[in-house]
């Protein structure tokens, strides 16, 4: 038996993130190098609707001050639709917000997303989400105001995100599959998955496989920025061809 001298002895991450999101923080968990532990800070999310993204968000820094008082080295805003639905610059504000109030490096799921995709030179996107038109919409705008291309959309339609804990990591891997093949032909770089409540570490490397595109999803996205803002370059083999970044 190994005895580590303390948990997250290289590194605490904080993860303010929906109380719904159990499969989110047990996949980082489980995923976590060495000496990494995740405390969580939980916020209600209520229905997927734009109302309760922006109820969800006002309790985003009284959850940056309770991951505050755990020392923790790196904070992250987990839901990507709180920022990308509530209009451009949220992002950065929501991150100027967590690094004044924790002193700490800090990111958004969305943001993070965002790095990842940049990291791998994506720019002609096959896109697959856990959402509804709606906030795929907001979503696809987002993403083209920062100088991506949508070649192709498919949502898996969650209105509930406490639905999400239920579903198992195939139903992203097929949306990623169809959201490539609805993208063959028209130069897509990359393939991406936005529903970090979502189940899909399992199925990255095989997503990777299937469509013959590196693969960016919500929660690795999320984990790998972390690990990097803390300085830890940790390649997870099982994670795709992100965590060779």
């Amino acid at each position: 038996m190994v005895i580590e001298p303390m948990y997250g002895w290289r590194c605490r991450i904080g993860r303010i993130t929906p109380a719904t999101a159990l499969e989110g923080i047990e996949e980082w968990r489980r995923w976590s190098p060495p000496g990494v532990a995740i405390m969580p800070s939980l916020i209600n999310t209520g229905l997927m609707t734009h109302k309760d993204m922006k109820k969800m968000m006002s309790n985003v820094d009284r959850a940056a001050e309770d991951v505050a008082q755990a020392q923790v080295d790196v904070v992250i805003q987990c839901c990507a639709p709180g920022t990308f639905t509530q209009g451009p610059g949220t992002d950065e504000k929501v991150i100027a917000r967590l690094k004044k109030i924790t002193g700490k490096p800090a990111t958004t799921m969305h943001q993070a997303t965002i790095d990842a995709m940049k990291a791998l030179g994506m720019k002609r996107i096959a896109m697959s989400t856990a959402y509804r038109d709606d906030f795929n919409k907001d979503m696809q705008a987002d993403l083209i105001r920062r100088g991506f291309k949508i070649l192709s959309v498919v949502g898996l339609n969650t209105a509930d995100p406490k639905t999400l804990p239920f579903i198992g990591p195939e139903r992203p891997f097929r949306a990623m599959v169809e959201a490539a093949r609805l993208a063959k032909g028209k130069g897509a770089d990359g393939v991406i998955f936005a529903g970090g409540g979502m189940r899909s570490f399992e199925m990255i490397n095989a997503a990777e496989r299937e469509t013959g595109l590196p693969v960016v999803t919500g929660g690795q996205a999320g984990f790998w920025r972390c690990l990097r803002l803390a300085g830890i370059d940790y390649n997870i083999e099982s994670l795709g061809s992100l965590f060779t970044k």
